[in-house]
């Protein structure tokens, strides 16, 4: 573990975890979210199953209306890809609107309620993990 390592750990365990502390003290956002990864292993926490599907699944619970639409989203299942710039989150979901939907409109209702969970997904991911590549998909209706 070196010192940058060692400095930002005792800050989590002394504040609560928020990656925003990595820039106080100066750290480089990629080595941020190595750090971060490593943090949370250390205890004992599967980053991807543990803190960012609990996460993203708290979100999905609490998104009921979008677009002027009632729907219900639920979680399926994710994956965390480490890209060159740093990490990317992908997940998929089901949902169901609450009124009925024609099929020939079905595509673009979908595609809009994509982009307002994603909206909110990535807000939180990348304000409190600073992960900034999220990308979610409905699967089903």
């Amino acid at each position: 573990m070196n010192d940058s390592e060692k400095i930002l750990f005792r800050a989590w365990d002394k504040l609560g975890y928020d990656f925003n502390v990595s820039e106080y003290l100066e750290i480089h956002p990629t080595d941020a979210q190595v750090y971060t990864l490593k943090y949370f292993h250390s205890k004992g926490l599967d980053y991807k199953d543990d803190v960012l599907d609990e996460e993203v699944k708290t979100i999905l619970n609490n998104f009921d209306f979008c677009d002027g639409e009632y729907v219900t989203v639920k979680f399926i299942s994710s994956k965390l890809l480490d890209e060159s710039w740093g990490w990317f989150y992908q997940y998929r979901m089901e949902c169901d609107f609450h009124r009925e939907i024609s099929r020939y409109d079905i595509y673009e209702e979908i595609k809009t309620l994509e982009t307002c969970v994603d909206s909110a997904v990535r807000d939180k991911l990348f304000m409190k993990y600073g992960i900034g590549g999220v990308q979610g998909r409905v699967i089903n209706r």
